[in-house]
């Protein structure tokens, strides 16, 4: 019976040993658990305040994209704006340059007429020249000076038609 008390202290003994080791280890696991929960908890924050930074990135990217689309737009527009006045000042040089070439040409067969009357004038300032034989000398300037007029009128004309061409 004395060995049934001894072996029942020595048990009791080492369940006393177990019991505070177990109560140790328990005690270990509640601080490791305190602490994992706390670190959990710091982790936690960071990833709601990470979430909103994200998100608040996310909008600000689409707001931009959004801005970017509207520039674009405004650009092509202005694009189409520009191109539609450049058509329109083109037709309207094109058609001032039409009407100066006409011109031009009119003032060429005009000119031309004009040289075709000279050239018939001296011809019959030659042959009155000849015919009369003793034309006076006022008579000469006269024709000369019809003839300087002609000549100095086509000359005019024709460098208004050269001007008018440079249009």
């Amino acid at each position: 019976m004395e060995r049934d008390a001894h072996a029942g202290e020595r048990q009791l003994e080492t369940l006393k040993k177990q019991l505070e080791s177990e109560s140790a280890k328990c005690k270990e696991l509640q601080q490791v658990v305190s602490t994992q929960k706390k670190e959990l908890a710091v982790d936690q924050d960071r990833f709601a305040k990470y979430d909103h930074d994200l998100n608040k990135a996310i909008t600000e990217l689409k707001t931009r994209e959004w801005e970017l689309k509207q520039m674009e737009s405004k650009q092509d527009k202005t694009i189409v704006e520009h191109v539609y006045v450049l058509e329109k000042a083109k037709k309207v040089t094109d058609q001032q340059l039409k009407e100066a070439q006409e011109q031009l040409q009119k003032d060429a067969v005009y000119i031309r007429s004009l040289e075709k009357a000279k050239a018939s004038l001296s011809r019959e300032v030659e042959d009155f020249a000849r015919g009369a034989g003793g034309v006076d000398q006022a008579e000469r300037r006269a024709s000369e000076k019809a003839n300087k007029a002609l000549a100095t009128e086509a000359k005019a004309k024709s460098e208004r038609a050269e001007s008018s061409g440079k249009i």
